[in-house]
């Protein structure tokens, strides 16, 4: 619950848009990854490996993401020969 409520609740409060706010979700996702498979808080196996496996995905999502918005902002997209609708 508390990885929910900081990776819902707190990312707002981030202060910029995009990746400062990107990196805190990747972060905390990463650290309850990691966390998960240290303790193995589930009694069945199966379950243990559902939620590492959910938490893995979450946290290739945010790092697609992060990646995304590096590109944005290391391209500059309303150039004509960028988009490859120059002379």
């Amino acid at each position: 619950m508390v990885r929910k409520l900081l990776v819902t609740g707190t990312v707002s409060l981030v202060p910029g848009d995009g990746i400062p706010q990107i990196i805190f979700a990747f972060v905390i996702s990463s650290i309850s990854l990691v966390l998960s498979m240290k303790v193995s808080p589930y009694i069945y196996p199966q379950r243990g490996q559902l939620h590492v496996t959910s938490l893995s995905a979450q946290c290739i999502t945010l790092f697609a993401a992060l990646v995304i918005e590096t590109r944005k902002l290391t391209t500059n997209e309303s150039d004509p020969e960028v988009r490859g609708t120059g002379p």
